[in-house]
Formats: C-alpha cells, sequence, structure tokens
C-alpha cells in the first residue's frame, strides 16, 4: 500500500495501493466499505476524500484522476484525463485534492500542469503550465490560491479564479517534492532534494528567512495545526522542528535508523509521528522531541503515517503490502497507581509490609505513613515548613525523617505525627540522608562533602565529622552497622567508621560519579549506580568489580538489594522500567515494571514480593513481584517473540520475527483471560501501542 487517509469524521480511512485498487475502511470494525476495491488501470498514488466525506479522489501514474461516490464506489464522473501529444510518456498524475468548499478538483500531473475541474461534472476548468513536472498541488485554507510544486526547482502560486501566477516562482537548488500553506494561508513551507526546505510569503512569494538546512534530501514536511511550528522528515535518517515564524530550529532532531520519509502533527500539535524506510513509525512528543512509547514495527520501508481527526489513532501505510492501526495514546501504565493527591518525592516500605511511608514535594515539605490496604494516609501528615529533598524511615522505630531545603533534618513520631527533635541547621545543602542500622543515629550528606551523624531523636552531634573533596550523592550503611560507604562526585566510592570518621577498607574508583548504593545483607558485596548509565557490584573484600555492568539508558538513581540481596533492583532517570537482577548471574529475572517517566526512588518490601516506585512526574506505584514459587507462564516465549521481534531457530540462527507474526501472537495472547500477575499486567500493557488492526492486501 502507497497511500491512506482518514474521512473528515474520523469513522472511516481510504487506502491506495500500486496494484491498482482502492478500499474504503471502517475504522471501529476494519470491514471493507465496498463489495469489490475501485479498480484502476493503473497504480494509484493518491486518494483524497472530500471535505464533507462524500466522495473521493484518486489519482493514477497512467495518467487519471477519477471522482467516485465514498459509500458506494460508484464513479461519478468520467475519468479526469492528463497528457499532452509530446509527453505522451509524462502522464503521471501525482496528486489530486478537493477545494475547500469541495466543487473544484486540484490534480498535478508530470505533464508540466496543474489542472481545475468541476468536482461535480469532471470538466476541466483551467490548465496551470510549469516549467517541469508537476509534483504537487493544492488550494490554500481559504480556497482563493492554488500553490504547486515542481522538479527540478521550485514552487508557484496562483489565483485560484483568474488562474494568474500570484508573484514570483520559489526557487530551490533541486526538485521541490511538497508544498504548503501555514492554517492561516499567510506563509507557504517548501521542501526539496536540495537539502533544504524554505518559508516564504504567500502573498509575494518572498523567502521570510534563510534556508533550513538538512544533511540529506527534505522529502516532506507538515505543518502544526496551531501554525507555530515546521516539521521536516529527511533521507538524512531524520526528522527535525523549526519555527515557521523565523525559521529557528527548535528542539533537537528526531532519528530514525534510515531515511525518513513522512512526518505528520496531531490534531492538538502536541505529538509528531514520522516513518521511515527503517521500517518503523516513531511517535514524538513536540516539546521534548524524545520518543514516546515503543517504536511501531512494520516487515518493509513506511510510506506514510498520520494521525487519525481525534488524535487517537495513527494509521501506517507500507511496502510489506499492509496498512496498521496504532493507538496513538498509551494506556495507563501497569502498576497500583497509589491516589497521592501531592507531587510525590520519596516511598519507602515501612516494618509492616501494609504500610508505606510517603514524602511530597510541596512547598511545605508534607509526610505520612499510607496505607496500602486503605489506600490513604493513616497517620497524621507532618509539614517540615520547606521543600523536602529526603526522608527515611528508622528501622523497627515508630520513626522517619524528614530533610528539607533549609538544610535541617527533623524526626517525627510516625503513629502521631510529632515532632520529637531537629538536627542543626548547616550551611549546605542535604543531598541524602540515612538510619543506623538500629535507628538510634541519622547520617547526613551534605553537597558541600560533608557526612555527620545525628543522634536520634534529639538530633545532637555524634562522632567524627566526615569530609570529602567533592560533593556527595550517595550514603549507605553496612549491615554490621560499623562501617558507612559514600559516592562522591570525584567517581570514588569511599568507606568509614562512623565513630572514628576514619577509612575503614580502600576507596573504589569508577568512572563518573556515583548516585546511588546499595549493601549486599550478607556485607560481602556492594552494588553501585553511576552517572555513567551503569550499575556494578563489588567485592568488599578485593575491591574488585564481580561481573559485567548492568547497562541502562540513563544515569543509576536507584540501586537497592531485596528479597534477602537475592535480586538487585536497577533504576535511571532515563529509563521507562526498573530492572531486576539475579546479583550473582547478571540475568534479567523478570520483565521490568514500565514506569511513564523515569525512576526517581524504588523501595521493596522486606520479602521482595512487593514495590514502589516514584517517577519523575511525582507518581507512585505499586508492583507485585513474581517469586520463584511463581514460574514464568507458559506464554512467555510467545510474549517474547511477539514484543522482540526476534527468536531463535532449531537450529539456534536469531531471526525477525515478521510484523504479522507478531500480531498474531500478539492476538493469541489477548484472548486468554486476564489475570492478576505482574506478568499478565506487563504484557497487557506493554501492548497496548501494538497494532489494533491490520489490513492485509
Amino acid at each position: 500500500m502507497y497511500e491512506a487517509e482518514f474521512n473528515p469524521g474520523g469513522t472511516r480511512f481510504v487506502t491506495a495501493s500500486y496494484d491498482g485498487t482502492v478500499q474504503v475502511w471502517d475504522l471501529a470494525t476494519v470491514a471493507a466499505i465496498f463489495n469489490k476495491p475501485l479498480q484502476h488501470s493503473g497504480r494509484v498514488n493518491c486518494a483524497r476524500f472530500s471535505p464533507d466525506g462524500r466522495k473521493i479522489v484518486t489519482a493514477t501514474y497512467d495518467g487519471f484522476a477519477y471522482i467516485w461516490d465514498a459509500q458506494t464506489g460508484e464513479a461519478l464522473t468520467k475519468p479526469l484525463e492528463h497528457g499532452k501529444p509530446e509527453l505522451h510518456q509524462l502522464r503521471n498524475v501525482e496528486t489530486a485534492v478537493f477545494s475547500p468548499d469541495g466543487t473544484r478538483v486540484l490534480t498535478a500531473s508530470w505533464d508540466l500542469t496543474a489542472r481545475v475541474w468541476n468536482a461535480d461534472t469532471g470538466e476541466q476548468i483551467a490548465e496551470l503550465d510549469h516549467p517541469h513536472r508537476v509534483a504537487s498541488a493544492i488550494f490554500s485554507p481559504d480556497g482563493t490560491r492554488i500553490l504547486a510544486c515542481y522538479w527540478y526547482g521550485g514552487a508557484m502560486l496562483w489565483n485560484a479564479t483568474t488562474f494568474q501566477p500570484i508573484g514570483v516562482p520559489m526557487l530551490h537548488g533541486a526538485t521541490v517534492r511538497k508544498a504548503l500553506f501555514s492554517p492561516d494561508g499567510r506563509r507557504v513551507a517548501t521542501a526539496s532534494l536540495d537539502k533544504t526546505a524554505r518559508i516564504w510569503d504567500a502573498q509575494t512569494g518572498q523567502p521570510l528567512c534563510e534556508p533550513l538546512q538538512h544533511r540529506d534530501q527534505v522529502w516532506t514536511l507538515a505543518i502544526s495545526p496551531d501554525g507555530r511550528l515546521l516539521a521536516t522528515a529527511s533521507h538524512d535518517k531524520t526528522a527535525r522542528l523549526w519555527s515557521l515564524i523565523d525559521g529557528s530550529p527548535v528542539g533537537v532532531p528526531m532519528e530514525h535508523d534510515g531515511p525518513v520519509d513522512t512526518v505528520a502533527f496531531s490534531p492538538d500539535s502536541a505529538h509528531l509521528v514520522t516513518a521511515s524506510r527503517d521500517k518503523t513509525v516513531r511517535l514524538w512528543g513536540v516539546k521534548t522531541c524524545k520518543l514516546i512509547g515503543q517504536r511501531m514495527h512494520h516487515d518493509d520501508a513506511v510510506f506514510k503515517a498520520i494521525f487519525s481527526p481525534d488524535g487517537a489513532k495513527v494509521l501506517s501505510v507500507s511496502w510489506d503490502h499492509a496498512a496498521y492501526i496504532w493507538n496513538a495514546q498509551p494506556g495507563d501504565w501497569p502498576g497500583e497507581k497509589l491516589p497521592v493527591l501531592d507531587h510525590v518525592r520519596f516511598a519507602e516500605f515501612m516494618d509492616n509490609p501494609q504500610q508505606i511511608f510517603i514524602a511530597t514535594s510541596t512547598s511545605n515539605g508534607h509526610a505520612g505513613v499510607w496505607s496500602l490496604s486503605e489506600n490513604r494516609f493513616v497517620t497524621p501528615i507532618v509539614d517540615h515548613s520547606t521543600e523536602l529533598v529526603a526522608g527515611a524511615v528508622a528501622p523497627s522505630k515508630d520513626l522517619f525523617a524528614t530533610a528539607g531545603t533549609d538544610n535541617v533534618v527533623r524526626f517525627w513520631r510516625s503513629s502521631t505525627g510529632m515532632k520529637l527533635g531537629e538536627s542543626a541547621k548547616q550551611d549546605s545543602p542535604i543531598s541524602a540522608i540515612v538510619f543506623s542500622t538500629d535507628g538510634s543515629s541519622l547520617f547526613t550528606a551534605y553537597l558541600s562533602g560533608l557526612v555527620l551523624q545525628w543522634s536520634v531523636p534529639d538530633g545532637k552531634p555524634l562522632g567524627k565529622p566526615i569530609t570529602h573533596p567533592e560533593y556527595i550523592d550517595a550514603i549507605a550503611v553496612a549491615p554490621s552497622g560499623k562501617e558507612i560507604a559514600t559516592g562522591c562526585r570525584d567517581d570514588f566510592m569511599r568507606f568509614w567508621d562512623p565513630q572514628t570518621g576514619k577509612p575503614t577498607r580502600h576507596d573504589i574508583r569508577h568512572d563518573n560519579p556515583v548516585l546511588s548504593i546499595s549493601y549486599h545483607p550478607d556485607g560481602k558485596t556492594i552494588a553501585t549506580g553511576c552517572a555513567d548509565y551503569t550499575a556494578r557490584i563489588w567485592s568488599l573484600q578485593t575491591g574488585e568489580q564481580v561481573g559485567p555492568a548492568l547497562l541502562l539508558n540513563g544515569p543509576v538513581t536507584s540501586v537497592r538489594y531485596i528479597g534477602g540481596g537475592r535480586a538487585l533492583l536497577v533504576a535511571s532517570t532515563q529509563d521507562e522500567e526498573v530492572n531486576c537482577y539475579d546479583p550473582t548471574t547478571g540475568t534479567a529475572l523478570f520483565p521490568g515494571p514500565s514506569q511513564a517517566r523515569g525512576v526517581v526512588s524504588v523501595s521493596a518490601s522486606s520479602d521482595g514480593s512487593e514495590i514502589v516506585t516514584v517517577t519523575a512526574d511525582g507518581t507512585a506505584r505499586l508492583w507485585r513481584i513474581p517469586s520463584a514459587s511463581v514460574p514464568p507462564p507458559k506464554w512467555l516465549g510467545d510474549y517474547l517473540r511477539a514484543i522482540g521481534s526476534l527468536a531463535f531457530t532449531p537450529q539456534q540462527q536469531l531471526v525477525q520475527v515478521s510484523t504479522k507474526e507478531r500480531l498474531k501472537l500478539r492476538q493469541e495472547l489477548l484472548s486468554q483471560p486476564p489475570g492478576n500477575s505482574v506478568w499478565d499486567k506487563i504484557m497487557r500493557w506493554s501492548f497496548e501501542q501494538e497494532r489494533s488492526a491490520a489490513l492485509d492486501r
């Protein structure tokens, strides 16, 4: 399939193919509207609905355009024929569109003309001559002008009533493949094979800014519905955003692994969809230029991808002879979302596995105890008086601590919310806090490189101050309680006696700052998360790294042993899942809980059966984790083939799983009765952005 478009109401869509057929489909049922596809004598380049959705115009390679009844498929006029005797081999009609009022049809052809036709009778109204083959032609939003672009270098504006040229030709150094009006009709944007896009005055044809440069051909472009942005798709494997006002670049390039052939905005201008010869369709956030959700795969190059009029679906067509419909709006993320009204900053399991300590990032720094069974705070919420930067729960005690931007740690009775004491205010901001193993003291790390120990709950100083040459980002207490480990911006993890403030063992050098630390419960190994996107495990006896580094997509801000050290949780601010590894082998234990944003905090119940995560958007979620007594589901192999697109043959050769087979596996898996396990929840969520329907031709 080569072309597709939704009808104005978004209830149907039309597809056009190089095999000479056109079909209209019902979006809800994916059923064909016509008993037989509309037949053409040549390959179909274009298919468009009229503004009222009652007609369809198609354009073919053999030099014709046709007007059809969109409900019955009957031809409404005689064929609209292009061609000139002296240009007999150049009859291809590239595009055909209706005027905004639906009364006329505009066609663009390789016979060097754009032509205007009566949409009711099929009679030709005007012929607009161009110096070279016409690649596309459109009406202005108000229908008063025509914009046509042509091979070997330009675009022209025409008066749609007198059919006389307006202004001067808008020239490029090579073929102009696409030209568009801005929504208000005041600007024109053009995309050219000369590696540039340009913005022009739609009244005069004069350029409004310097050319917008790509490293390869600019294949097509799109203008946001709000008229602020221009998106370009290039064979340099990127799509880019530009200001339509002054042509300045917006955001960063959005990268594919092959030439990008299409780009389109969502109706609300908030999202962008791109499609490429790398066989993928990708959804992007316009504000961030970051990928949203998973890549959508075809089995061959993708020619076009567009949003439905309501922005809820994406329709794509490809050389794999299929059109796919995708969910453009991911469903809610799996995991049990805790209905905390404020922006959550930190969450930690308490001794009672049905209770979680939660700290929020309001300006007053609220914190309290949350009941998982009742889904509410069950203790008075404390007020730190300033925004919180950290929180901690004392082991085996009815007590927690909060640290604020006022550089003070305060201690609270968990059950009553009563303030018990506070530390002395320091000149440096607090970066991390952690209780001693018996809960009798608390260690506070400051950005200045200072570590202080405070008595609980009165906040009196204990031990010797510990100093570092640079900022401290992480601190942890050994299971024995006789050692603390700190992570410093100078790339070292250091070990200290908390009573004397002296080093206890050799420092461990990393390649980047250490952002998170977790001791194994047996005290023999320690895990670190680093700014170099890795998590590592170290032997405390030798100081050597144990096993390979665990790679993530961003700075690793959370590492934590759970379940008595049987598993290691690893999370990053840039990853959309929490990874759970076997610390002895480095292999993943189960599909990681997927997050809507990067993870800033992760905690687990004492037996490791439940995890609570806090993401950058301030959401806390609860996850129930498979244990050794809950084996992986029998369908796990099919799921991995469906979601990963790879499988091993009986000869142990790695091969790609086709999109058609993946879709079949997906449908089989989703047809199973829903379960309550994390396996089932993640499986169903991960398929949310998979196609909801497929058309195979």
